[in-house]
């Protein structure tokens, strides 16, 4: 089943007829405060941690395969990650303090010619403190009873 985005205004009444009443679910969400981007991609890692964050290949509205004129412009639009390019299309995203969230824009000019259509997509990049990934036991040299320390 296909989803469209809907705008509601003002107050709405919902009537139900029908019999059985027909099946009504949404969701709402995420909400974004004015003036902020809204985030498509959200990422949780370590402060250890980094990852390849990527531009997906592009396509037109009919899905054939697509270029941006130039690289990627990758930003840290809010947070403390750092990023480290690697190519036209891609960077490392290195993890920042533990407890903050880092907000990451792309963006990218989609025509070919002199004009410029800009693009942009963003992630919110939140990290956390690492954990430990085992416990293991390790035991001494054995030592006489009596010499156990008190």
């Amino acid at each position: 089943m296909a989803c469209a985005p809907i705008t509601i205004y003002g107050p709405v009444t919902i009537y139900q007829t029908g019999s059985p009443p027909p099946m009504f679910t949404w969701e709402v969400g995420p909400f974004v405060a004015k003036g902020e981007v809204p985030v498509a991609l959200d990422v949780t890692m370590s402060n250890e941690q980094a990852f390849k964050l990527k531009v997906k290949p592009p396509t037109t509205e009919a899905g054939n395969p697509a270029t941006f004129d130039g690289p990627i412009v990758f930003t840290v639009v809010s947070g403390d990650c750092t990023l480290q390019p690697i190519d036209a299309v891609s960077t490392w995203v290195l993890s920042g303090a533990i407890g903050l969230t880092s907000v990451i824009q792309g963006k990218g000019d989609a025509d070919m010619g002199t004009a410029v259509v800009t693009m942009v997509d963003t992630a919110a990049i939140h990290v956390q403190a690492a954990q430990a990934t085992a416990l293991e036991l390790e035991a001494e040299e054995p030592i006489l009873k009596s010499e156990i320390p008190a």
